[in-house]
């Protein structure tokens, strides 16, 4: 047996469970890509103002001022900010920040995958 199956309200299955919404949304997107995409856009003197109007999104105002750690409304933003910042950050004018939004565009398919459930011959004649 393994030490971990004695520590109190532990459960050593639910430890090696992968959760999406707080490693990709909080940790990943927020800590990582996010922030370098404030740094490139506050650099050139763009403030992602837009807003894109869509059903099922949270709408912000602004993004380069908001530090919360709520994944649902990171992965909005994450959503979001492709089409927002597409005509700012082109190859010509900033090829970083062009070469960051193929990241989070990669992120972004990335985590579609993820979330897509395994079907096997048995569930899908069920």
């Amino acid at each position: 047996k393994n030490a971990f199956w004695h520590v109190n309200q532990s459960c050593l299955h639910a430890a090696l469970c992968f959760d999406p919404l707080h490693y990709n949304d909080g940790r990943l997107f927020s800590n990582h890509l996010f922030v370098e995409l404030k740094k490139i856009l506050a650099s050139i003197g763009h403030h992602a103002e837009k807003t894109v109007n869509t059903q099922n999104f949270n709408h912000f105002k602004s993004v380069m001022n908001i530090f919360f750690s709520d994944g649902n409304k990171l992965l909005d933003i994450a959503k979001q900010i492709i089409f927002t910042t597409q005509n700012v950050l082109t190859c010509q004018a900033h090829p970083m920040g062009f070469a960051l939004l193929h990241c989070i565009a990669s992120y972004l398919h990335y985590h579609m995958y993820i979330l897509l459930d395994i079907h096997t011959e048995t569930t899908l004649t069920a």
